[in-house]
C-alpha cells in the first residue's frame, strides 16, 4: 500500500505570515529553495510534496503550507560559495560582465560579490585580478531587474490594478 504524503502548494512569505506554530522544519541550499515541485524531508524525517502552481525563490523563514493547514518552515542551508574581490571599480565590473555573461547567479555582499563555488570560476577571476576566498555560507542572489512580483502565492490578499491605456 502506498504511504499518504502531504501536499504543500501554498507559501507564506517570512515577513507576512503570523509566526505561527510549525510542524517541522525542511533545510534547502539555493537550489533547493527554487524548486516548483519535488519530494522534501523535515528535519525530523516526514515527507511531504512540494507542488507549486509556479516557480519560486523560497527564502528563510517563508513557510509552507500543507494542505490540511499544518505549517512547514524553510531554513537556508549554508553551501560552498566564492567571495569575490577586486581592488578597484573597473575590476569588479569587468567581473560583474564575466559572471553574467555565463548568467550565473551572482549575490551583491560587502563592496564584492559571491556566487556559487566553482573551480573554474575562481579560477577565471582570479586571473581578472579578483581576490577568491571560498566562504560556507546561505546563498541569496539577485532576483533580477524583471523578477515576476509573487504576491499570488504570499498568502496575504493584494488588489492587482491594470493601467488602462484608453482614453477616458
Amino acid at each position: 500500500m502506498d504511504e499518504y504524503i502531504p501536499i504543500a502548494r501554498r507559501v507564506l512569505r517570512a515577513e507576512a505570515w503570523p509566526q505561527g506554530e510549525v510542524v517541522g522544519t525542511v533545510r534547502l541550499d539555493y537550489l533547493g529553495r527554487q524548486r516548483r515541485r519535488r519530494r522534501l524531508v523535515t528535519e525530523d524525517g516526514r515527507a511531504f510534496m512540494l507542488d507549486l502552481e509556479e516557480p519560486l525563490q523560497l527564502a528563510d523563514g517563508d513557510v509552507l503550507v500543507l494542505e490540511h493547514g499544518a505549517l512547514i518552515r524553510v531554513a537556508a542551508e549554508s553551501e560552498s560559495l566564492l567571495d569575490i574581490h577586486t581592488p578597484d571599480p573597473t575590476t569588479l565590473l569587468r567581473i560583474v560582465w564575466h559572471l553574467g555573461n555565463r548568467h550565473l547567479p551572482v549575490e551583491i555582499v560587502g563592496g564584492g560579490l559571491r556566487t556559487l563555488a566553482d573551480h573554474v570560476i575562481a579560477n577565471m577571476v582570479e586571473k581578472l585580478g579578483a581576490r577568491v576566498v571560498v566562504v560556507r555560507a546561505v546563498f541569496t542572489p539577485e532576483a533580477g531587474a524583471y523578477a515576476r512580483e509573487e504576491s499570488a502565492q504570499r498568502g496575504s490578499a493584494h488588489a492587482h490594478h491594470e493601467e488602462s491605456w484608453e482614453k477616458e
